[in-house]
């Protein structure tokens, strides 16, 4: 008997229709207790793992993802589902299990589930899963990683500081394969006189450990710029190559927003997005970390952003925020008339580019003053100028390794 079939077990034994949520998760809770109960009265019992394993066999073809049930590793580790078609059932390790009665969505690694109910925990004991060789980060941790501070020095030799990130442009032939992006405002390395710059990198050294890794990045060559930026945006980018031991998530360049995925997802003015940066230079640690911030996006229309370019975010922008990546993150999101019970929803957005400001004129008998009022708005621009900007790089299969 296929897992499905026990699903509809739990449920319709209270005559419970499958689409009932809330009542479901109720009646399952209910019905958890008292298989528990009888579970530990005896082993004879239908509801022990060892028995119920056995009228429901679902372990032999866990490790074979291209058969009726495979096992996926999802962003939140530990987590994995098994997939029986129409039914799936999902785990957390040490937490509780859950039913869901809905095909998966593919959404990358996410999947969407319509959770029914619980089921007991000594199910998860009772399959033994393989341990996948590498889980992914969260993605807050993962952007995190590929974000670093940019050093260099104006035209008066001043130090200027800024924010730049790291994604990869997947091959062609190899989409599995990607080369490093460096991604920052247009205007940073603008303001950046000489050929190089310094990044300050990372590099892990043991599980809790990382160690800063400045690196010099040629941006010039004889006075003509290595990078390539829009001419009607503020995005600059550029192929880069990392030093030994140096190696952040390799975040393609897909999770770039483009109009279709922002209406897809209905992201609208109020919406909540959170920043990476350096405000003033100021770094989370000894290692050099980012500082994670938020606020809400500020202006309509986002669409189309071919014409818009920029949106409004409310959130203060400070010296050293320029070129920070500007995402979104939530999970169980409701769209297209949906929720999306535990499906993760991320994208990056836009990168910072400068702050919003009000001028305004004083005048009096004796002197005219113009002052310039912070509004506590930062202009993002588009997460599609960016990927523009990287489509017009050459593609990785024709670079040298």
């Amino acid at each position: 008997m296929r897992l499905d079939a026990f699903c509809r077990d739990v449920v319709e034994a209270r005559r419970l229709r499958p689409d009932d949520f809330y009542r479901g998760i109720s009646l399952a809770k209910r019905e958890v207790f008292a298989l528990e109960s009888q579970k530990r009265q005896t082993q004879n019992s239908p509801w022990h793992p060892q028995n119920l394993l056995a009228r429901y066999p679902c372990a032999p073809t866990l490790d074979t993802p291209d058969r009726e049930m495979s096992l996926l590793s999802v962003r939140r580790a530990p987590r994995y589902i098994i997939n029986t078609g129409d039914s799936v059932l999902c785990w957390l390790s040490g937490m509780s299990t859950y039913f869901a009665f809905k095909k998966l969505q593919h959404l990358r690694m996410q999947k969407t589930l319509t959770i029914v109910g619980t089921l007991i925990m000594s199910i998860c004991s009772a399959i033994q899963a393989p341990t996948p060789a590498a889980q992914p980060e969260e993605f807050n941790t993962d952007l995190m990683q590929a974000t670093f501070k940019i050093e260099g020095r104006d035209e008066r030799g001043q130090v200027v500081l800024a924010t730049g990130f790291l994604m990869g442009r997947p091959y062609e032939k190899d989409p599995k394969k990607g080369k490093f992006v460096l991604i920052t405002a247009a205007h940073v390395l603008e303001d950046m006189k000489g050929d190089t710059v310094i990044l300050n990198s990372r590099r892990k050294l043991d599980n809790d450990r990382w160690e800063r890794v400045p690196f010099a990045v040629t941006i010039r060559s004889n006075s003509r710029p290595l990078y390539l930026r829009l001419p009607d945006a503020d995005v600059a980018v550029m192929y880069i190559r990392l030093p030994d031991g140096v190696r952040p998530p390799l975040l393609s360049t897909e999770i770039l927003a483009d109009d279709d995925m922002l209406k897809k997802f209905e992201i609208h003015p109020g919406d909540e997005v959170r920043c990476l940066g350096y405000p003033l230079g100021f770094e989370a640690n000894d290692a050099g970390f980012p500082i994670l911030r938020s606020g809400k996006i500020a202006s309509f229309p986002l669409t189309p952003t071919d014409i818009t370019k920029t949106f409004l975010f409310d959130f203060k922008v400070f010296k050293g925020n320029s070129g920070g990546p500007v995402y979104f993150i939530e999970t169980s999101r409701p769209y297209g008339g949906n929720t999306y019970i535990g499906q993760e929803v991320h994208f990056i957005i836009g990168l910072v580019s400068q702050e919003d400001v009000a001028t305004q004129r004083i005048s009096s008998p004796y002197s005219d003053e113009i002052r310039q009022l912070q509004l506590d708005l930062g202009v993002i621009v588009h997460a599609s100028q960016i990927k523009k900007a990287i489509n017009l790089l050459p593609v990785p299969d024709s670079l040298p390794e």
